[in-house]
């Protein structure tokens, strides 16, 4: 995703627990939101993460989510159409 800032992988694993807490509405928010994290403004998100831009809310969806694990071994579905390929042709 162009311009985005880059952000090393462990770095945000707080702020994300941060964020889907306040969107969950506990323990840190007064009252319960219910809310999904895709749901949050932006400015809400980088509450949490200042390095965040718009361009995450194409990774907040479950679509989205499995597409940007595109590493070897990731869930996205080329990825593990390409696994399955290659387990069935050392099957066969």
């Amino acid at each position: 995703m162009g311009g985005s800032v880059q952000v090393y992988f462990v770095d945000p694993w707080y702020d994300i627990e941060l964020a889907i807490r306040e969107a969950e509405g506990a323990p840190f928010s007064i009252e319960s939101r219910g809310s999904a994290l895709a749901e949050l403004k932006l400015a809400e998100l980088q509450r949490f993460a200042p390095a965040t831009g718009k361009d995450v809310y194409a990774v907040l969806t479950l679509e989205g989510s499995l597409k940007s694990r595109a590493h070897i071994g990731g869930t996205a579905p080329a990825r593990v159409r390409a696994a399955i390929a290659k387990a069935r042709k050392s099957l066969a």
